[in-house]
């Protein structure tokens, strides 16, 4: 993906929620281009030769099949990767819009985080996890002498400890921490997935870690963290007549190819 291809086609009904899913790709690197129906979407594919289409939408299934249809068939838009996000939960409409040429399937609401493991499927790209810069305090548990470790960034996947004697790689350890504005105290089992030392690429030294049978709770805290960090504590009534989704929860991504 070329950096001038670097831009997402969002095609939705709703301009306020155009918006709020072009502060996502925004934060993640990419421009965002609206339309609001498939023939507007297919002439700014012609124009702008985006890298992937994010398609918002709950519409009945032989309109949306008949949508669908039109991406599929026209040169513009018929190879690019096309992204569904839609308020059915049932797996078996999930596999019906996989068959009918949809790359992914996501449920709303979307978060940064769904969106970011999403572009990771789509694109091959080996990090799923997004992951925010941060600076906290975490005990671990043993193995160093080091007793209290700084974190400089973390994610739903695992966190990065800085030291100057890190562990081998697989070593297992038990780290302790709370997130800003938080007082609970996670206890979690960690895995060393890699090592940095002082003369590498000029970074920090210190150790990645990949949590370890993450609990769900713990999982969504992060999550909220993450939200917050990147785009700020965005309240939007899920129900409301004037903002269509909320940012307050997460689902599953479905892998599909077209």
């Amino acid at each position: 993906m070329s950096a001038q291809n670097r831009q997402v086609l969002v095609i939705s009904k709703s301009s306020i929620y155009a918006t709020r899913l072009g502060i996502i790709f925004i934060c993640l690197g990419f421009q965002p281009l609206h339309a609001r129906t498939a023939g507007e979407a297919i002439n700014i594919a012609r124009k702008n030769a985006p890298s992937l289409i994010f398609f918002d939408t709950d519409l009945p299934g032989k309109e949306l099949q008949s949508v669908l249809s039109v991406l599929r068939l026209d040169p513009a838009t018929k190879d690019l990767p096309l992204i569904i996000t839609t308020n059915h939960r049932d797996s078996s409409d999930q596999e019906s819009l996989l068959a009918q040429g949809c790359t992914e399937v996501l449920t709303k609401p979307i978060d940064v985080a769904q969106v970011f493991q999403m572009l990771g499927n789509v694109f091959g790209l080996v990090r799923k996890s997004f992951r925010v810069p941060v600076l906290l305090g975490v005990e671990i548990g043993e193995g160093l002498r080091e007793k209290s470790l700084d974190c400089t960034n973390i994610s739903e996947g695992g966190m990065f400890l800085c030291t100057d004697e890190p562990l081998p790689e697989e070593t297992v350890v038990c780290v302790k921490f709370a997130l800003p504005f938080n007082n609970e105290q996670f206890e979690l089992r960690a895995e060393v997935e890699r090592t940095v030392s002082p003369d590498q690429h000029g970074t920090e030294s210190g150790m990645g870690l990949k949590f370890l049978d993450l609990p769900d709770t713990v999982r969504k805290e992060i999550r909220r963290f993450i939200q917050q960090s990147t785009i700020g504590a965005l309240m939007w009534e899920p129900h409301s007549k004037a903002f269509d989704h909320a940012f307050t929860k997460t689902n599953g991504v479905h892998k599909g190819s077209h």
